[in-house]
């Protein structure tokens, strides 16, 4: 019996490593089981967490296109997910992005506010729109005010402009609002100067195709506006409102009178550091229709880099005629037109008036101030 005994313990004995090691391999293998499956679990819901992050922050183009899960109730939370940026990414069409993610973030903003905040202004329209309606059909006018709008507001996007609204041609934006810009004015004139030399380029491939070659007219302004939701429970838009706006928008039309494409106020002239990155002339002094209190308005010529010294050195001159005359000097307004090298309506308008008040002076309380009786 103890022979036997010995034996069987024997055996025993050899098998242990044997399932001690088997033991061991069926841990460690339940335990990589494991970790796979936690992994397969963890990183797609990991992936959703980043995912609505996103698009909190209104990042859509990084949440498309996910690794789904294996797992059912998984997947279908990331196909939920999945439709959900789907459904921002055509909301944001209808809604600056900047915008949404306010929204997003702050759910007390579902309401009707307005609060004030300093904002730069553009209001830019096409000239003779009308025309050019009248001169294509259906297709290709939508072709073309599409591919217009398209550039022209991906250059104020980019610039950290605010896209407020399209009226028929008209683009209005804004900056410094919902998300703050720094040197907000300075950055308006920038996108207005882009948008004409992008329209520049534009009209050549437009020319080629036998299309309207169309040029757009700018007004710039500055100043407190109130900013948020407007309107109605049952409808509201995210707009600005203020004498601010209404002048931008005055200006825009002013371009008209003057002969010009882009025109800004002093009030933007003088901020930021708009008036040593771009060449300006001085056009005069207005009051826009409904106004007493005039203004000077400028033309924008391009970037001081970028334009050519000798129409640097003309839009110098040209506001030197122009201090002379709201100086009362109009003889010497004169004299330094006849050096102006350019023509042009605006130059045309200045001479008439120095002639004429060089004959039957103004009143005496005079200040230069052109009150304007109509719109333009």
């Amino acid at each position: 019996v103890g022979t036997d005994t010995n034996i069987w313990l024997a055996k025993v004995n050899s098998g242990v490593p044997f399932t001690v090691g088997m033991v061991v391999v069926c841990i460690v293998g339940t335990c990589l089981l494991m970790i796979i499956l936690v992994t397969l679990l963890t990183r797609p819901l990991s992936q959703m967490v980043q995912g609505m992050e996103q698009l909190l922050n209104m990042e859509l183009s990084k949440g498309r296109d996910p690794n789904f899960s294996a797992f059912a109730e998984v997947r279908e939370m990331q196909h939920t997910t999945h439709r959900l940026t789907q459904a921002l990414l055509a909301f944001e069409r209808y809604l600056p992005p900047t915008v949404v993610r306010v929204l997003l973030r702050d759910t007390t903003l579902h309401r009707l506010w307005m609060t004030p905040v300093e904002v730069s202004i553009h209001f830019s329209d096409i000239v003779n729109f009308t025309s050019v309606s009248e001169s294509l059909g259906h297709v290709k006018l939508n072709a073309l005010l599409a591919e217009y709008l398209q550039e022209m507001s991906t250059i104020i996007i980019n610039s950290g402009g605010t896209i407020d609204k399209y009226v028929g041609d008209a683009i209005m934006s804004f900056w410094n609002s919902p998300d703050l810009v720094a040197q907000y004015c300075s950055c308006a004139v920038e996108a207005a100067v882009r948008c004409q030399q992008r329209l520049n380029v534009l009209r050549g491939k437009w020319a080629e195709a036998g299309l309207p070659e169309l040029h757009c007219r700018i007004g710039l302004n500055c100043g407190e506006v109130l900013v948020g939701n407007y309107g109605c429970e049952v409808k509201m838009d995210f707009t600005i409102l203020g004498d601010a706006v209404n002048l931008a928008s005055r200006l825009e039309g002013l371009n008209k009178k003057y002969g010009t494409s882009i025109m800004i106020s002093e009030q933007l002239y003088s901020s930021d550091d708009v008036s040593s990155r771009f060449v300006c002339r001085l056009l005069g002094r207005v009051a826009v229709k409904g106004k007493t209190q005039g203004v000077e308005v400028y033309e924008v010529l391009g970037f001081t880099a970028e334009v050519d010294p000798t129409e640097a050195a003309a839009a110098d001159l040209y506001t030197c005629a122009v201090r002379a005359f709201l100086g009362r000097d109009f003889g010497l307004a004169l004299t330094t037109l006849a050096k102006y090298p350019y023509g042009g309506t605006a130059v045309r308008q200045l001479r008439a008036v120095c002639q004429r008040y060089l004959k039957d002076p103004p009143p005496l309380d005079w200040d230069g101030v052109e009150v304007l009786k109509e719109k333009f």
